[in-house]
């Protein structure tokens, strides 16, 4: 019985060693996640100030159409009472 007892305190060390290796692969990957999800939060933050700014572009686009007009009707008031 004692023979087994180096083989089974071997077997106990390997498995542990096994052990720590995941342990410190789950670690790791872990960081990789967390990393990768900081860098899409901060992405997503881009992207809505990007939307913000494009409505606000539509806007003045909009308005500079509408200036458009504004002042192709004027110009066409001056033109007919000259």
């Amino acid at each position: 019985m004692f023979d087994l007892c180096p083989l089974v305190l071997q077997s106990l060390l390997m498995q542990k060693e096994v052990v720590d290796r995941l342990q410190e692969r789950l670690t790791a990957a872990e960081e990789a996640l967390a990393a990768k999800q900081d860098q899409i939060d901060h992405m997503r933050q881009q992207m809505f100030q990007k939307e913000k700014e494009l409505e606000t572009i539509s806007v003045f686009q909009a308005q500079v159409c509408g200036n458009k007009i504004f002042l192709t009707l004027m110009l066409n008031q001056y033109l007919a009472f000259c």
